[in-house]
């Protein structure tokens, strides 16, 4: 069985091509305009056709903020490590070639506004902002193409001002940067805490009342199976001194309480049976609460075992999920979980960068002295596709 995980949108696919393409024709707009403009006569910033240009600038900057708003509300959830790991394709490289050449358009055109630091600044980021449409780019490019924008229209104002002006609007860029990276780390984190605990109190209500139906067979069998027991006998030795009609009643009697403790000892197997834990759906809770990353799961149907195996088969996959997420840099994370006879074998491995020369840190040393624990057998090995492979056995008696 395949469980992916609650995200369906793949944070390194590039935005439709309508897209980028009108965003791309715009953006050339901006600069071709003012040169077109030049070769045609008109000049300064009063002609209909320089008017023209900056109506277009502000339709540049209406249109990738929309298509930003877009696509950044897909990007909830997404592993930020997923973020920074685009996959440029030929059309890609096409539309940043196209990009820096109306950058050539623009910077001449800067020659006329006395903006080139500006221009090149919105280049940068526009062409990023095209290809990616990241939420982060969007905040830096609407912050520079804005006033950008507002210093094109009154350059007189800050003409004697205007390194100053450059520097300031810097660091306001630099703060809001790392202001972002650091409230979306914390998000990550506070969501990434709260689907462990909630999986885990999946994990310990399924305990819970898996240790009541176990207490109660025990219950009745001491109980019931006692008073049963010392009825029977009785029953056994009034067969010796009874005749007639009383005999038969006893007969009767003695059938009654042997088939009722026949039904008692089926009971009490039938739900010592279900007090087994059912770690498979403790698993897939986990797996369908973890964000930005595509998990297949592969367990075998019939997976019920006692309360301590099935605690260290959960806290492994949670540990082990925990790991791929904080370190691995992976995209896919498949687990694979089968009944070997006597053994309990798991396989989790993952597409991310591999093995790093660092000491295991203290989830994995410690998943592995779970496992010893129990007498398993715990082993880490770079996977054939790249990324980690874990394999782990646990005896089923433990």
């Amino acid at each position: 069985m395949d469980v992916a995980s609650n995200t369906d949108f793949n944070p390194v696919k590039a935005p439709p091509v309508v897209w980028r393409v009108i965003l791309l024709l715009v953006a050339g707009f901006v600069g071709w305009g003012v040169v077109v403009s030049e070769f045609l006569g008109y000049s300064g910033p009063r002609s209909d056709v320089y008017l023209l240009t900056v109506s277009f600038s502000f339709l540049h900057l209406v249109l990738l903020t929309l298509a930003t708003l877009r696509f950044s509300n897909k990007f909830k959830g997404v592993d930020p490590h997923q973020l920074s790991e685009l996959k440029y394709k030929p059309s890609t490289w096409f539309y940043v070639i196209a990009v820096y050449i109306n950058a050539l358009a623009l910077i001449y055109s800067a020659s006329l506004l006395n903006a080139n630091l500006y221009v090149l600044s919105f280049i940068l980021l526009s062409g990023a902002a095209i290809i990616a449409i990241l939420p982060i780019v969007a905040v830096l490019f609407i912050t520079v193409f804005s006033s950008l924008i507002f210093y094109v229209i009154t350059p007189e104002t800050f003409s004697g001002s205007y390194v100053f002006f450059v520097l300031i609007q810097q660091l306001m860029l630099v703060v809001l940067t790392l202001s972002a990276l650091k409230e979306q780390k914390k998000g990550e984190l506070l969501a990434r805490s709260h689907q462990e605990l909630f999986a885990t109190q999946l994990l310990l209500e399924e305990t819970a009342r898996k240790n009541e139906r176990r207490k109660l067979s025990f219950d009745l069998h001491d109980q019931m199976g006692h008073t049963l027991t010392a009825v029977n006998w009785n029953l056994q030795y009034l067969q010796h001194t009874l005749d007639g009609e009383l005999l038969k009643k006893a007969e009767d009697t003695l059938d009654l309480v042997t088939n009722l403790s026949k039904t008692l000892r089926e009971l009490v197997s039938e739900m010592r049976e279900k007090s087994q834990v059912d770690v498979k759906h403790a698993i897939e809770q986990l797996v369908n609460v973890t964000p930005g990353l595509e998990i297949k799961l592969n367990i075998d149907q019939s997976f019920d075992y006692s309360l301590v195996l099935a605690e260290v088969i959960f806290r492994c996959c949670q540990e082990a999920i925990t790991n791929v997420l904080r370190h691995a840099k992976a995209t896919l994370m498949t687990i694979s979980i089968s009944d070997s006879h006597d053994f309990i074998v798991m396989v989790i491995a993952d597409n991310g960068v591999g093995m790093s020369d660092a000491l295991p840190g203290n989830g994995l040393t410690g998943m592995k002295e779970r496992i010893e624990q129990l007498n398993g057998s715990f082993e880490m090995r770079e996977s054939r596709a790249s990324g980690v492979c874990l394999y782990i056995t646990l005896p089923v008696s433990c």
